[in-house]
C-alpha cells in the first residue's frame, strides 16, 4: 500500500474508532447493529472528512481493521462501518447468499419476503460453515428430498401439488431431511464433510486415513493432519552394461 493511502486508511480507522466509541455520538452517527455498534455516516461525509474521492473510499474500506455491511434505513441503503479482525458475518448475509443461488437458478428477479424469512431460519438451525451446501444439495436432489418428506409426513397435501420451484418453505419446515440429503449426497461421493457435520454424529464417518470413524481416530483436523505413512521404496537395481 503506498504511504498517502496508508496515512488514509489509518485516519479512516481512527475516525471509525472515534465515532463508535464516543457514546455522546450514539443517537446522530452510531447505530447498535447485529451485536455491534457502526458509524453511520453517509458515503459524501466520509469522503469529504478523508478528502478521497468515492471510489477511494470503497477500496479503503476492504482493508482490515476496517469492516463493513449494509442495511435500509427509511427505505434507503446506508453503509456501516466498524473496526474488527475479521469481515462480517450474520444469518443475513448467509440468508443473501442462499437467495442469490436461488434467483440464479430459476432465473427470478426476487424473492418472496416470507421465503426470505425462511432463508433466515435456514441460515440459523443448519450447522454453521455448510448452509450453502445443504442448500444446493438439496436444489440438485429435490426428488430425493420430497421422498423423505413423504416418509416423514405420508398423509403431507404437498404430494398433491405441482412445483415450479423447489418450495423454500417446505426445506425450512423439513430442514432436518434436508441436512440428511446432503449427508447422503457427502457419503455417496465419499467427500470428506465438514467438521460442523461430523460434530452432529462423529461415529458415522469414516477417517479417509486412519479407515476408523472420526469419533475413534480423532477430529478432522487431527487425521488431516496425520501423515500417511509412506511405502518403502524397492531397493535400487544394479544395472551391469556389458560390452562386447
Amino acid at each position: 500500500m503506498r504511504k498517502d493511502k496508508q496515512k488514509r486508511h489509518a485516519r479512516f480507522v481512527r475516525l471509525i474508532e472515534q465515532f463508535t466509541s464516543d457514546q455522546q455520538t450514539l443517537d446522530e452517527n452510531v447505530v447498535e447493529f447485529e451485536g455491534f455498534v457502526w458509524a453511520t455516516l453517509s458515503q459524501d461525509k466520509w469522503s469529504e472528512l478523508l478528502g478521497v474521492s468515492d471510489k477511494t473510499l470503497r477500496e479503503l474500506a476492504k482493508i482490515l481493521p476496517i469492516v463493513s455491511t449494509k442495511t435500509q434505513c427509511n427505505g434507503k441503503v446506508i453503509v456501516l462501518y466498524r473496526t474488527g479482525t475479521k469481515p462480517h458475518t450474520s444469518v443475513r448475509h448467509t440468508a443473501n447468499v442462499l437467495a442469490k443461488i436461488f434467483r440464479k437458478k430459476y432465473g427470478l428477479k426476487r424473492i418472496a419476503r416470507h421465503d426470505y424469512g425462511c432463508l433466515c431460519g435456514l441460515a440459523e438451525v443448519w450447522p454453521d460453515g455448510v448452509q450453502v451446501e445443504i442448500f444446493k444439495s438439496v436444489l440438485r436432489n429435490f426428488v430425493e428430498f420430497r421422498g423423505g418428506v413423504k416418509l416423514a409426513e405420508p398423509d403431507s397435501p404437498y404430494f398433491e401439488r405441482y412445483y415450479e420451484f423447489v418450495p423454500i418453505r417446505l426445506v425450512r419446515k423439513f430442514h432436518g431431511i434436508a441436512l440428511e440429503v446432503y449427508e447422503n449426497e457427502l457419503q455417496a461421493t465419499d467427500k470428506v464433510p465438514h467438521a460442523a457435520i461430523i460434530a452432529l454424529n462423529p461415529k458415522k464417518w469414516i477417517s479417509p486415513i486412519t479407515g476408523q470413524p472420526f469419533a475413534v481416530s480423532g477430529s478432522i483436523g487431527d487425521a488431516l493432519k496425520k501423515k500417511v505413512p509412506d511405502v518403502p521404496s524397492p531397493p535400487n537395481k544394479v544395472v551391469t552394461t556389458i560390452i562386447f
